[in-house]
């Protein structure tokens, strides 16, 4: 079956109209946002929070805990897509007008708390650290970032978000402890 031309028309109105949101998006963030303390505070925390976990991780485990990072960014960020796509959530502020989604949230602070809880006390229980893991994101920290104005819920309530951070985590602990990997 091929596509039609009709479907492929009126995708490329839609691919057009993307565009040009997109370039909407490119003028608002680089007139208002850049400047705000809101953007500043966030680039600020992303480079601090890399910065503390870099000295404090555990050296030899790194590979293993940046696997289980890369994890919780990928499909953080893929959730976060579809969460705004959906209506669910909006963002008042982006780090960069190319991407949707909050990088100081899908790509410093989840992967990160996800790698020192994974480091910390690694022989407790990780449905334990799993909840609170999600316990910590949902109630604290989503009502922290609606608080400065980084994140609003449209259809979205915190606890529907426990369930799926306590999985983002057990996945991720599951990841750190693999050791199928061979030479190259």
């Amino acid at each position: 079956m091929e596509i039609d031309p009709q479907t492929a028309e009126r995708m490329n109105k839609l691919f057009e109209q993307f565009h040009q949101i997109h370039k909407e998006m490119v003028t608002i963030w680089s007139r208002s946002i850049i400047d705000t303390w809101q953007w500043q505070a966030a680039l600020a925390m992303m480079i601090i929070l890399w910065v503390v976990w870099l000295k404090i991780r555990k050296k030899e485990s790194t590979g293993r805990l940046l696997l289980s990072g890369f994890f919780v960014l990928t499909i953080s960020s893929w959730f976060d897509f579809l969460g705004i796509a959906a209506g669910w959530w909006r963002y008042h502020m982006v780090e960069l007008p190319t991407l949707p989604s909050f990088l100081l949230w899908d790509f410093t602070y989840l992967p990160i708390t996800v790698m020192l809880l994974l480091q910390i006390k690694p022989q407790i229980n990780p449905w334990i650290k799993a909840v609170l893991f999600g316990g910590m994101v949902s109630f604290v920290g989503e009502p922290i970032f609606i608080w400065v104005d980084y994140y609003e819920p449209i259809k979205w309530k915190h606890y529907y978000s426990l369930p799926i951070y306590v999985a983002i985590y057990l996945c991720a602990h599951a990841i750190s402890r693999t050791n199928r990997f061979e030479p190259l």
